[in-house]
Parts: structure tokens; sequence; C-alpha cells
């Protein structure tokens, strides 16, 4: 009766222990695929644009550059309106090779 019991004993904790084995693998899981999610979003291109007004100058000016540890890549500029340097029809920003190579 007391081999019984003491088996018993040994089930109920081997069962406990299996739980919680599983526990610990699930959450290692999740560390794991947290670990990948940060290490791409460290890894991937970020493109900053940013507007640069020079003291004395009319002009605006934009920086635009990746601040990412990979390179950015097919990346494209667009204008979705017309825009004319200095107000002259004949310089629509819109069609220079900055917005219109591919």
């Amino acid at each position: 009766m007391t081999m019984e019991i003491l088996t018993a004993i040994l089930v109920f904790i081997t069962g406990i222990y299996a739980y919680l084995t599983y526990q610990m693998s699930k959450i290692s899981e999740r560390s794991v695929q947290i670990m990948n999610e940060q290490t791409e979003a460290m890894s991937r291109p970020y493109i900053v644009i940013q507007p640069i007004v020079r003291p004395h100058s009319p002009c605006l000016y934009l920086k635009i550059y990746n601040s990412g540890k990979t390179p950015a890549l097919n990346v494209r500029l667009e204008l979705d309106k017309d825009f004319y340097q200095f107000d002259e029809p004949n310089r629509n920003l819109k069609n220079t090779s900055a917005f219109t190579s591919t």
C-alpha cells in the first residue's frame, strides 16, 4: 500500500514537472521570437526626410538619408502636384531626374 501511494505521488510530481517544462519552453520560444523581431527592427533601413532652412536664403532644402543599418532598396521620390522652381513655368521640379527616374 505504501508503495502505491509513493508511486502516485511520484506520478503527480512528474506531471507537474512536465507541465512546468512545457510552460518554460513556450516562454523560451516567445523570447526568441521577440529577439528576432528586435534584431530585424535594428537592422532595417530607416529613411529620414529632414527640411533644412538656411539663414538669409529663400530656399528650402530637403535632406534625405538612410539612418538604418542596411541599404534602402527601391526608393522612389514623387511629387503629386506641380512645383515650379522660382515660379518659372519651364522649371517644374516634378519633371526633374530626382522625381522621374525609376
